[in-house]
């Protein structure tokens, strides 16, 4: 009698379309979900190049990440990063709480200029806060690190010159959502991009000569420089 081959082929076959039908829609929801909710989010166009995450390891890359400026601003984005390294939880995309154990950005450019008494960051934070306080719905999120370094601002001190590029000291903020009710990705994206906007203001605010005391004046009373 000759051994059934085919029949131990067939569901070995299957198993291994099912292994890569997973890690592409893996990669496919992560690339979507960032797309939706930060363009819901900012009410700015969110765009990636694409996401591979590893089903098993949870470890990947995002390629691309481009935050379109808000209209009326020069500069074709207010934030654009070529690669961003994660690692999480791979069965947790499965559940109601999605958890990343570290995200590290790489060298993102930061474009910030003021137009109308208002800087291009400020019009995406307000955007941003506007959302959190309608929003409560959707998978939960929590980040144990999130690292951001050597980060370039570009500064359009002037319509009529080029920007001045700035350097931020490395951004790493821990325990984001580790509490029992996580965030919601509205939540996370306003405590990023809180901590973003403070850290390139400082920069910008050393820069026109305001100085420490100047910078936190004008933190306390929350208005742009």
């Amino acid at each position: 009698m000759r051994f059934p081959v085919k029949l131990v082929l067939y569901p070995l076959l299957l198993l291994a379309l099912l292994v890569v039908a997973g890690v592409y829609f893996l990669d496919v929801a992560v690339e979507r979900g960032i797309e939706t909710v930060g363009t819901r989010v900012a009410r700015v166009e969110v765009a990636l190049d694409g996401a591979g995450i590893s089903l098993y390891s949870g470890q990947g890359a995002l390629r691309g990440l481009r935050v379109a400026n808000p209209a009326g601003y020069r500069a074709p984005y207010a934030v654009r990063v070529g690669q961003v390294q994660v690692a999480l939880k791979p069965l947790s995309v499965l559940s109601d709480r999605v958890v990343v154990r570290s995200v590290v950005v790489q060298g993102p450019e930061i474009h910030y200029e003021k137009r109308g008494g208002k800087t291009n960051l400020d019009v995406i934070r307000a955007n941003v806060e506007s959302t959190v306080k309608r929003t409560d719905a959707g998978k939960r999120l929590q980040i144990d690190s999130l690292i951001i370094r050597d980060a370039k601002v570009y500064f359009y001190e002037k319509r009529d010159k080029p920007p001045r590029v700035l350097t931020l000291k490395e951004i790493h903020l821990q325990d984001l959502g580790k509490g029992p009710e996580g965030l919601t990705g509205a939540e996370l994206t306003r405590k990023i991009t809180d901590k973003v906007i403070e850290e390139t203001a400082a920069a910008v605010a050393k820069v026109v000569g305001l100085g420490i005391a100047g910078h936190a004046l004008f933190g306390v009373l929350g208005l742009p420089f």
